[in-house]
């Protein structure tokens, strides 16, 4: 396992390196830490992280902008926010943030987080398997932004930016995925993946890769609650 630690204050670099050595000799992990004292230097360094623990606030460069740099390459690291304040919960969520912990944090804390990290790996990520117009396709429900039903067809719009079409109703689609925390239907026609959606304004959903899913006003307020309690349960709140 290796983690970078990313903060710009040299005793909050120590309190957090001690905790992961903590953490991985009480689950018999083998850790490799490396430090940075600014996210210009953790970026310059180029190196592949399974988990970056990121301070916010910093001198230039801030951590949310960091990770904004990480996901334009890397989308597998894992990142954990460490900062004074609950100001950037929403932002956090919107470049796949695994946790937020806001300072001072307790060792408890952190060791949730990095069990939550672990749990996730190794649990295997749900799949469907749907008979699409270039033949059978079985992909994770994670990698879909959203489902669209037009006129008798079924659109599955993908985080890489690819576009499938399947002969399949809304109907027979909510059987074949079954129960999924992370799907809420948006109108008749749209069932969303919360995970890949970075705001809520003017009617409209904007995912991660700028698709756009028109939200009836009657749903506003439920889709909106949905939202915020994803934010929130997504940074650990």
């Amino acid at each position: 396992m290796k983690i970078a630690v990313v903060d710009d204050i040299a005793e909050e670099r120590e309190l957090a390196r001690s905790l992961v050595r903590k953490y991985a000799a009480a689950h018999n992990l083998t850790a490799e830490i490396g430090e940075f004292s600014s996210a210009e230097e953790f970026l310059a360094a180029d190196e592949r992280f399974d988990i970056a623990l990121l301070d916010i606030y910093m001198n230039k460069m801030n951590g949310i902008d960091a990770a904004r740099e990480i996901r334009k390459t890397n989308d597998q690291m894992e990142l954990i926010f460490l900062t004074t304040s609950r100001d950037f919960a929403v932002e956090a969520f919107a470049v796949n943030a695994a946790n937020y912990l806001v300072k001072p944090y307790s060792w408890e804390q952190l060791f949730e987080a990095l069990d939550r990290i672990l749990r996730e790996k190794a649990t295997p990520e749900p799949t469907v398997t749907l008979r699409c117009e270039i033949g059978l396709q079985t992909f994770e429900l994670r990698d879909v932004e959203f489902f669209e039903v037009q006129k008798h067809n079924l659109y599955i719009n993908l985080s890489d930016g690819n576009r499938l079409t399947a002969r399949l109703s809304m109907k027979q689609l909510r059987e074949e995925i079954g129960k999924n925390a992370d799907y809420i239907p948006c109108g008749a026609s749209y069932l969303v993946n919360l995970h890949h959606i970075v705001s809520l304004n003017n009617l409209t959903l904007i995912t991660k890769v700028g698709r756009k899913i028109p939200v009836p006003r009657r749903s506003v307020s439920e889709i909106e609650k949905a939202y915020l309690d994803y934010c929130r349960k997504a940074v650990g709140r």
